[in-house]
């Protein structure tokens, strides 16, 4: 199945980028911003996922990994479960949510052919360049 790993490739080619997280580990859109705001301002909130098991990437890319449908929606909502930022009835009410946007996730990664770097824009995903040029923005 196809599916958003964690890659170091390409980082550095973006101000602010970010690699906490372990090469080839499941990740999803991060759960935590600073709020409104514009994906190159003064923290990488907009533009990072969150690995499974911790951790921030700015870049990802997709690998057919060998899980089943099953386990990778037991991985997402454990993944929600371990956010500090929700409380217990957070988690109780997760099982839906969690479902829905673990289904957006791959549905996301199903429509980028495997092994290209990519990078999150704010509610966006796209292909990261070689070329990528942060203006500098005032906060």
């Amino acid at each position: 199945m196809k599916v958003f790993v964690a890659t170091n490739e390409m980082q550095g080619t973006r101000e602010g980028d970010v690699f906490t997280t372990e090469e080839g580990e499941l990740v999803s859109y991060s759960t935590g911003t600073c709020g409104p705001g514009i994906p190159d301002a003064h923290c990488p909130c907009r533009r990072a996922m969150d690995g499974f098991d911790g951790g921030l990437t700015t870049t990802f890319k997709v690998v057919d990994m060998p899980i089943t449908t099953e386990e990778y929606f037991a991985r997402y909502y454990k993944l929600g479960s371990v956010n500090p930022d929700l409380t217990e009835e957070d988690i109780a009410d997760m099982g839906d949510i969690a479902f829905e946007a673990a289904e957006d996730q791959l549905r996301a990664a199903d429509h980028f052919p495997e092994n290209v770097v990519l990078e999150r824009r704010d509610r966006d995903i796209q292909p990261r360049s070689p070329f990528n040029y942060t203006f500098p923005i005032e906060d």
